[in-house]
């Protein structure tokens, strides 16, 4: 079934869901014009941004032009200085979705971050 979330998003929401962390998906903020941003945890005031390949480089399957690249990667920055400039943090992590290994190092990466230990995750 088809959710809409990159296999780093559902892989970041089956490590909150086991850690039983509260989180919100897509959350949008009154100050965010229309962005929404892939996980906010709202006890430990954090933004978790998932970036996949396509934030880091340009490729005409996810941008038409090198000039939509450009206008993807300033609306990466303008979020997270929105977010920034209204006092939660924010964290992206990057992995390659065709990489089993990447999504798997980007996992622990948040693990640690939030600390979360490794052994409450499920398989």
């Amino acid at each position: 079934m088809f959710t809409g979330r990159s296999k780093g998003e559902e892989a970041v929401l089956k490590l909150l869901t086991d850690a039983r962390i509260f989180f919100e998906t897509e959350a949008t903020f009154h100050f965010s014009k229309s962005y929404r941003f892939d996980f906010y945890l709202p006890e430990k005031n954090i933004v978790l941004e998932i970036h996949g390949r396509q934030h880091r480089e340009f490729s005409k399957f996810y941008h038409k032009t090198e000039e939509n690249f450009k206008a993807r990667q300033a609306i990466d920055q303008e979020k997270k200085e929105l977010i920034l400039s209204n006092n939660i943090k924010y964290r992206s992590f990057d992995y390659t979705s065709q990489r089993k290994d990447s999504i798997e190092q980007m996992i622990l990466k948040v693990a640690r971050y939030l600390r979360i230990p490794i052994n409450s995750q499920t398989s």
